[in-house]
């Protein structure tokens, strides 16, 4: 995203109403909003929840557009970890409820995560090359475990 881009949907961040908000660094910014205190790194797409100075989260990846729609207008929801980076943790369990032949629901539902990027965590995973697509709703409902068999 170039720099006009991003200077354009911090702008649309910084002035919202509810918002207040200092610069970091060079490229950070701590937002408060509601109660709530982000650190945000625009360029990189990542920020992370802040409390009492001290973060409180993982590392969040994704867009300005899609941090301003769900933490500042609250227009979206989605589940708690659904951006986060994924820890060694979730891997184990994705790993186990793989085994244990759960569907892509299934590991959304426990990990609290998108459907979407349990399904792209299954395609990364196991080294796919080809594109898999689960558009529809009902593929989610597959075993893991079946998915896999199927592209071996």
């Amino acid at each position: 995203m170039s720099k006009a881009k991003i200077s354009k949907k911090m702008d649309k961040i910084l002035r919202h109403p509810h918002v207040t908000w200092e610069k970091v660094g060079c490229d950070g910014y701590l937002i408060c909003c509601r109660s709530e205190s982000w650190m945000i790194w625009p360029r990189s797409r990542k920020y992370k929840k802040f409390c009492n100075g001290r973060p409180v989260s993982d590392f969040y990846i994704g867009e300005i557009e899609d941090f301003y729609q769900r933490f500042i207008t609250k227009r979206i929801t989605l589940p708690e970890n659904s951006g986060k980076v994924w820890n060694p943790n979730e891997e184990d369990i994705f790993f186990e409820m793989i085994q244990n032949s759960l569907t892509i629901r299934d590991v959304a539902l426990e990990l609290e995560r998108s459907c979407g990027e349990v399904a792209t965590k299954l395609v990364t995973l196991i080294g796919v090359s080809t594109a898999i697509t689960f558009d529809n709703q009902m593929q989610y409902d597959v075993s893991m475990l079946n998915i896999i068999n199927k592209l071996k």
